[in-house]
């Protein structure tokens, strides 16, 4: 991709020589930031949730501590 045909992602400008790729500034840098920060996005897997996971590992360290009561 050359720099002639590269957007901003948050604001749709051109990106400039003085780019912080892949945002054109500072300023949208940060808004993409806010926006991971506040749960705008969101990166999920099918089927998976953070929640989830950490109830599989507290499942599997419950099961590992009764198996060393027996």
């Amino acid at each position: 991709m050359s720099s002639d045909s590269a957007r901003c992602p948050i604001c749709d400008n051109a990106l400039g020589p003085d780019a912080v790729i892949p945002f054109c500034s500072q300023r949208c840098k940060q808004v993409d930031l806010a926006n991971w920060m506040d749960g705008t996005y969101e990166s999920l897997v099918e089927g998976a949730s953070l929640d989830g996971e950490l109830d599989a590992r507290e499942q599997e360290g419950s099961e590992s501590e009764s198996e060393s009561e027996d």
